[in-house]
């Protein structure tokens, strides 16, 4: 069973990934002009890593998007026992559906994330060109703002896309939530091999509490894609 706790630790983790991303993207829109100005060789790379955090981005959105894209609808007031029993059906193939997309997604880990390997090469190639030493030094090729924010952006940075472990277990989190929460509705249903058209309020209002819990992150990690192709957009340019 889902439990509270599970639930509003995956939010969190969520918000942190997407706050903490809102800032290095920030970072690099206002630091634009003085890398254009003072690094131009090095908006290629910057470029590339954008693209490696927004296929992060984009994986857990598409892991998200399970839990928060939750719908089905019925008529519980009608009588004919043939519809009741048609819907409990649609809705029986509807949860046996999400389970499989859960499966599926499982199945994909290693193309919902990034390369950390790939990160860490940028990372360095980045750091030499600012010509500081330290893990975050690539910050500053952004400027005197970003510069001051250095150690805060690099650990974000590090932390979020630069360990294959730390992703891989975010996604598998949100994974095994999804799993649980149709595990639950399936359970609502009815006992195994069994599904009851009586429980079906109940299964579908559990599936609408799962939607509205997660519709709000679901909906700013895909802003936050579209964000980081902006930012990667502005470095391609004059």
């Amino acid at each position: 069973m889902v439990s509270l706790k599970d639930v509003a630790d995956a939010i969190k983790m969520l918000a942190d990934v997407i706050k903490s991303t809102r800032e290095i993207v920030k970072a690099v829109a206002d630091g634009r002009a003085y890398l254009t100005t003072h690094f131009p060789s090095a908006r290629g790379e910057l470029a590339e890593l954008l693209t490696l955090m927004r296929q992060t981005v984009a994986g857990l959105a598409e892991v998200t998007a399970v839990p928060g894209n939750f719908r089905f609808t019925f008529d519980a007031s009608v009588p004919d026992p043939a519809i009741a029993a048609r819907e409990l059906r649609e809705f029986n193939n509807y949860v046996i559906a999400q389970q499989g997309k859960v499966q599926a997604l499982r199945n994909r880990i290693s193309e919902l994330k990034s390369s950390c390997d790939r990160v860490a090469d940028l990372r360095h190639n980045l750091n030499i060109l600012a010509g500081q030493r330290g893990a975050a030094s690539l910050f500053g090729l952004l400027g005197v703002a970003a510069r001051e924010r250095a150690v805060e952006l690099g650990n974000a940075l590090g932390d979020l896309y630069g360990n294959d472990q730390w992703i891989i277990e975010r996604i598998n989190t949100m994974l095994n939530l999804t799993a649980a929460a149709m595990k639950d509705v399936d359970e609502t249903l009815g006992p195994p091999g069994r599904a009851d058209a009586g429980a079906m309020p109940a299964a579908a209002a559990q599936l609408g509490v799962y939607a509205t819990l997660f519709k709000d992150p679901t909906h700013e990690l895909h802003a936050l894609v579209d964000e980081l192709d902006a930012a990667k957009a502005t470095l391609a340019g004059p």
